[in-house]
C-alpha cells in the first residue's frame, strides 16, 4: 500500500508553486474571512 503511494507521488509533478499554492490559499481565505467579519465584532461593546 504504501509503496503504492510512493509510485503515485513519483509521478506527480509537483513544483514549489503548487505547495504554494495549496498553502497559501487556505491561509488567504482564513486572513479574508478575520477581515470581514472583525466589523461586526468591533461595536459589540
Amino acid at each position: 500500500m504504501l509503496s503504492t503511494l510512493y509510485v503515485f507521488y513519483d509521478n506527480l509533478p509537483v513544483q514549489g508553486y503548487h505547495l504554494a499554492i495549496v498553502a497559501g490559499a487556505p491561509l488567504l481565505v482564513t486572513w479574508g474571512l478575520a477581515v470581514l467579519s472583525k466589523r461586526h465584532f468591533d461595536g459589540a461593546k
